[in-house]
C-alpha cells in the first residue's frame, strides 16, 4: 500500500470474537467492520486503503475448569506464512490475559487468534480496541 496523502479519517474502534472456540479448522481472523465474530473464519483482512493499529485486546477464558492456550498471528497481505505475535499463551479457568502493545497491519493484513489444541469447546471472548485510518 502507498503512503495515503490528502483527507482520511481516523477513528477509535472496537470488534469482539465471542465464542472463540479451537475446532481444528484454523485460524480465526479478526472483523474490522465493527461486526461481532462469532464462528470460525479465517478470511477477513484489513481492507484496501485503511491502516490498523491494535491499542490492545482482552482475551477472557469463560471456562469453569480448564486452561485455554491461544496464539495470536499475523499474516501479511499475499502470504501464507503466518508470523507469531505470541505463541501458545495459556489463560487459566475464569481468566483474562490482557495484551497492551500496539500492532500495526496494512491493506490485505489478517490479526489471527488460533487455539492449538483444537478441543473444540467455546470457552473464550475476545475484545479488541483499535485505531482505523481510512483513506478510501
Amino acid at each position: 500500500m502507498a503512503i495515503p496523502t490528502g483527507s482520511g479519517t481516523e477513528v477509535l474502534k472496537n470488534t469482539s470474537i465471542l465464542g472463540f472456540s479451537g475446532s481444528g479448522n484454523g485460524p480465526w481472523s479478526v472483523r474490522w467492520d465493527g461486526v461481532t465474530l462469532d464462528a470460525e473464519n479465517s478470511t477477513f483482512a484489513v481492507p484496501t486503503n485503511h491502516i490498523i493499529t491494535v491499542l490492545n485486546f482482552s482475551f477472557c477464558n469463560t471456562h469453569e475448569t480448564n486452561t485455554y492456550p491461544f496464539s495470536l498471528i499475523v499474516r501479511t497481505q499475499g502470504s501464507a506464512t503466518d508470523k507469531f505475535i505470541l505463541h501458545t499463551v495459556s489463560v487459566g479457568s475464569l481468566e483474562t490475559f490482557v495484551w497492551n502493545e500496539k500492532i500495526v497491519l496494512n491493506s490485505g493484513d489478517k490479526l489471527l487468534f488460533d487455539d492449538p489444541t483444537a478441543d473444540g469447546g467455546d470457552d473464550a471472548d475476545i475484545m479488541i480496541s483499535y485505531i482505523d485510518q481510512d483513506w478510501s
